[in-house]
């Protein structure tokens, strides 16, 4: 056979003796070309044409033929036979493909393998990644290399194409295999491959953000943070171009440490006996996984039947099949569809607020997220079916595996029905075999190794049969039969089967089959036992041992209740009662939760203690975070509670029916402080404002009653104004006004003042503002709390910054930072520092103000509160921007402040961000990627129906038309801004400055026409205008 090397050096070898006597160009040329071509004969009309273009036909050919017999005599020289590989003919020349083995066309083989495979995506098939393996290891260089044909335009181009094909098919094996490792966790390996691709492809930035990736995951901090620079460097020296926002998003995440690995997030464990009986279900599972059409898979079939079990155990094999791995999320205490998609986009680390309903964000912002979403217990969301096939009406995007107890009946939605295990038929003989007998014996035996089983199958046969072949019935079966024989305990089943088939008529049959075990078992239970089973059913989803010990102390009376419990929860989990979390944590089945909480229901006396202990521990929690402030500690306790929201909510929903505005009110500041940490504005606002209305009914004159709620409507108002949802700010300010009484005092007052202040400033209404403020100001002298005089010197300051009053601003916001230094408000201390440094940027002294938002910009990485890291970050980045620090540290830190403010759901932030940030990339040249934000930015200021806000984009918009030179466009948006009633003092001299700029002699009469176009347009008009496209561009007019 011979062996042609046609990558980097030609090679041709036989054995193990290299064929040395090929060494002219011309000769490697031809034998090349024949090789790669091996597939068909060629005529030596077209071969002389190709290597002698410009000899005359008869020379061309002589020429051929001598070459001919030379390479025949080389190649076939060491045959006995005198056979030789090249195939000859008075017409034709052609390498016969049996006899030679080429380099090229091994590499184009192996990934022809690859295409025919049937996968979701080759970076995540295991067999594909052996054969691109293989594939790159015989790239050892360019096609040919140091072989030319300068006589051959035909030639050379031909080998041209055929050198850009090879490498592309390289490049993209070397992309997937770097992926494939990446996923894999071999992140040295991955690195290799990454650089193998640079080296072809240095201005790849897929290739620098792989590498990127695999170094920082490796531990290698240092050196992903030197490829962040080295990427940035060869495109802006290459392309003249800035990162993609995937490049700027991977690169702020290395610099601050929050790389999170796909197994970060552990998968619930699934039991080793889950795939007992369900070979065929999981072989279908796995072939329409593999197939990227299909997004939506829905495993359908009633409670208890396997269906957790077993997507858990598909979640487990197919996580490296998805490049963000999977994500698993139990939903079968949700009917909600806010609540739904919150809790997707916790697992997926996306954050809400305000105006940005989740349920609306969440579509658009995973739709490039190749995920596996594994959805458990959707039934009470069927109804949404509409919005689930929203997740993946994009063409990339996350892929759904659904548990359910009915189909969503969607068109995009394949169902997988799944029934109990088999059952043996009623004569079938004892020894008769089936999946659900096979299922209690394994559970039986790992429980009970030394007791002869199958002594009882007969009997186990008859309980499989009653709980039809339910894995969750036979587990609780398998719990029971420990201490009976199962010969009485199918005795026992049968009977209460009966007994519940005629009453309970309004469960589904295989409920009654399953309530029929759980009866038996309960019956069997001891008192202690029940008690803690009823505390445990009114947790919302997982719990906790210290709170199930706080519930089950109201219901035991043991004097080492800790223990009794820890015991207790053993127990339970032993009779597959409960179920113990990866997270050391616990949770019950929902359909046993249900059954017990009715059994709780009877009994409501025991359930109202229980419930105010639950309400009594859940509030309590809050009380770390009761003093209002937000710093490091609080922002790491208020996230440890985020998986406790739902029981949080509970409590307080609970307290609210029972009236407890005491407690209410105790936890009103806590619940701000939580969910301004973890980014619930709208469900802690809305929580807040109806609670307030509900205790407004029965406040009647009831003075501090009526405190308490006025109290909540502001804490309401706080998080509505954190998440951008102004009108509803409004309305809970409005209300809280209505409860204030003439005699109330300054302590009372002042809060209502400073959101009175804070809204009016908001909608535009500036005179408003400071008369509401400055009298909040004017009473502070009689208030007896110093936290809220801060408060109303912080809003006061911050006000008359953007009026224009800067020394006046500069007291206030000094008398707020003291007292906010003083309660370790770290948050507010950063607030307060931002706009002290931003007084000298408003005087016109913007190298005095950048020292000063360095500073700030410390004090933020050590907080590590992302909010307060972007806006600090961009801060500094676009001052060095405008004072003409063109180098990487600028652009990193305007990328950084983008990539942290997308994860947040604070509209605020991210429309000051996206500005701020525009405005610095103009300074910079970049227009392009300045014009990206504006749009952005306008986009989502849409949402907040603010006029100072979107006037402000406004000029930035006017901003870049002058600097892109659109002047009669800029003219009119700046005249617009200097016009405006509501524009803040500092854009509106901005802008004049600009404008005035613009008023060049060529353009005097256009510019002055376009201004005066402009005063008279309005705000929202002129948005509408420049989104009229709905393109990532501004609009042009």
């Amino acid at each position: 056979m011979l062996q042609l090397t046609l990558c980097g050096a030609f090679q041709a070898t036989r054995g193990s003796q290299e064929l040395a006597e090929l060494r002219t160009n011309r000769l490697r040329a031809i034998i090349g070309y024949l090789a790669l071509e091996s597939g068909r004969a060629h005529e030596r009309s077209h071969l002389a044409s190709l290597f002698w273009p410009d000899s005359p036909e008869d020379q061309a050919m002589g020429a051929l033929r001598q070459s001919l017999h030379r390479i025949g005599r080389i190649l076939g020289g060491d045959d006995a036979s005198g056979a030789t590989p090249l195939l000859i003919s008075r017409t034709t020349v052609q390498l016969d493909p049996r006899q030679i083995n080429v380099d090229v066309l091994e590499i184009e083989r192996r990934l022809h393998l690859c295409d025919a495979h049937q996968h979701r995506s080759i970076a995540g098939c295991s067999a594909c990644a052996v054969r691109l393996h293989d594939a790159v290891t015989l790239y050892r260089g360019e096609l040919l290399a140091g072989t030319y044909h300068d006589g051959s335009d035909l030639f050379e181009a031909w080998l041209r194409e055929r050198r850009e094909r090879l490498a592309r098919q390289v490049c993209d094996a070397l992309r997937a295999l770097a992926t494939h490792r990446l996923r894999r966790r071999a992140y040295a390996e991955a690195a290799r491959s990454a650089r193998a691709w640079l080296q072809l492809e240095p201005w790849q930035e897929c290739a620098h953000r792989l590498l990127i990736e695999a170094l920082a995951r490796d531990g290698q901090r240092s050196a992903a943070l030197r490829q962040i620079d080295r990427c940035h460097k060869v495109l802006h020296d290459e392309l003249g171009a800035t990162p993609e926002e995937a490049t700027v998003t991977l690169a702020a995440h290395v610099r601050r440490g929050t790389l999170v690995s796909a197994d970060a997030l552990p998968l619930p464990a699934a039991r080793e006996d889950a795939v007992v009986g369900r070979a065929a279900d999981i072989a279908w599972l796995h072939s329409q996984l593999a197939n990227p059409a299909h997004r939506w898979i829905t495993i359908v079939g009633p409670g208890g039947v396997g269906k957790t079990a077993l997507v858990q155990h598909i979640a487990g094999h197919m996580a490296s099949s998805f490049a963000e791995g999977v994500r698993f999320v139990a939903l079968d205490d949700v009917a909600d569809l806010a609540d739904a998609a919150f809790a997707i986009g916790r697992a997926l680390g996306q954050q809400f607020s305000g105006d940005d309903v989740p349920a609306d964000a969440l579509p658009g912002a995973i739709a490039h997220r190749d995920v596996l979403l594994v959805l458990d217990g959707v039934d009470r969301l069927a109804p949404y079916a509409a919005w689930f096939a929203r997740l993946i009406e994009a063409q990339t995007g996350p892929t759904l595996i659904l548990t359910s107890r009915r189909r969503f009946g969607s068109r995009a939605e394949l169902v997988l029905m799944l029934g109990g295990l088999a059952t043996p038929a009623p004569d079938a003989p004892p020894e008769a075999s089936c999946d659900a007998v096979e299922l209690f014996l394994a559970r039986a035996m790992a429980l009970q190794p030394m007791r002869d089983w199958h002594a009882e199958r007969a009997a186990i046969q008859r309980i499989c049969r009653a709980v039809d072949g339910s894995p969750l019935g036979i587990g609780l079966a398998v719990s029971q039969a420990r201490a009976v024989h199962c010969q009485d305990l199918a005795d026992v089943i049968e009977r209460r089967l009966q007994l519940l088939g005629g009453t309970e008529q309004a469960l589904p049959e295989r409920h009654h089959r399953l309530l029929a075990v759980f009866d038996e078992i309960w019956q069997g239970m001891a008192p202690p036992q029940r008690a803690v089973l009823q505390a445990l059913s009114l947790f919302s989803g997982e719990f906790s041992w210290p709170a199930a010990t706080v519930l089950a102390a109201e219901v035991l009376g043991e004097p080492d209740v800790e223990a009794a419990v820890l015991r207790t929860l053993t127990e339970l989990a032993d009779q597959a009662l409960v179920y113990t979390q990866p997270n050391q944590r616990y949770r019950m089945h929902a359909l046993l939760r249900q059954s017990v909480a009715a059994m709780l229901e009877a009994d409501v006396e025991r359930a109202n203690w229980l419930r105010a202990a639950h309400q009594r521990w859940f509030l309590g929690m809050l009380d770390a975070v009761r003093l209002g402030v937000v710093n490091r500690r609080a922002r790491r306790y208020a996230a440890t509670l985020a998986d406790a929201f739902a029981d949080i909510r509970s409590a307080w929903e609970w307290a609210v029916a029972v009236g407890d505005g005491v407690a209410l009110d105790h936890a009103a500041s806590p619940l701000v402080v939580m969910a301004s940490c973890i980014g619930r504005y709208r469900d802690g606002a809305s929580m807040m404002h109806a609670a307030a209305t509900a205790l407004m009914a029965r406040a009647g004159d009831d003075q501090p009653a009526r405190r308490r709620c006025m109290r909540l409507l502001l804490g309401a108002a706080e998080l509505y104004r954190a998440g951008g949802a102004l009108s509803q700010m409004s309305e809970s300010v409005v209300l809280a006004r209505a409860l204030a009484a003439p005699d109330d005092s300054s302590d009372v007052l002042l809060p209502l003042l400073v959101a009175e202040g804070t809204v009016a400033y908001a909608l535009g209404q500036r005179a408003e503002a400071v008369q509401l403020l400055t009298a909040a100001h004017a009473r502070c002298d009689a208030s007896t709390d110093p936290a809220i005089v801060a408060q109303v010197e912080h809003q006061l300051g911050i006000t008359l910054m953007f009026l224009g009053d800067l020394e006046a601003s500069g007291h206030c916001m000094a008398a707020a930072l003291a007292w906010y230094r003083q309660r370790d408000d770290t948050i507010s201390v950063l607030q307060c520092l931002t706009v002290l440094a931003q007084l000298p940027a408003r005087r016109g002294d913007l190298r005095a103000a950048l020292p000063l938002l360095e500073d700030v910009l410390v004090v933020a990485r050590e907080l590590d509160d992302p909010r307060s890291l972007a806006v600090s970050l961009v801060n500094v980045g676009s001052a060095r921007a405008v004072l003409g620090f063109d180098d990487l540290t600028t652009v990193h830190q305007l990328e950084e402040s983008l990539a942290i403010v997308q994860q947040l759901g604070d509209q605020v932030s991210l429309t000051g961000v996206l500005h701020a940030a525009a405005y610095g990339f103009i300074h910079l040249g970049r227009y392009p990627i300045a014009e990206h934000l504006l749009v952005r930015a306008l986009r989502v200021v849409d949402s907040q129906r603010t006029t100072p806000v979107l006037l402000e984009l406004l000029e930035g918009v006017g901003v870049f038309g002058a600097h892109t030179a659109r002047h009669h466009q800029a003219a009119v948006l700046l005249a617009l801004v200097v016009a405006h009633p509501t524009t803040t003092e500092f854009v509106r001299q901005r802008a004049a400055r600009v404008l005035h700029a613009l008023q060049v002699p060529a353009a005097d009469d256009d510019i002055a026409a376009a201004a005066e176009a402009g005063a008279r347009l309005d705000p929202l008009e002129a948005r509408r205008r420049l989104l009229i496209d709905g393109g990532p561009r501004l609009a042009a007019w």
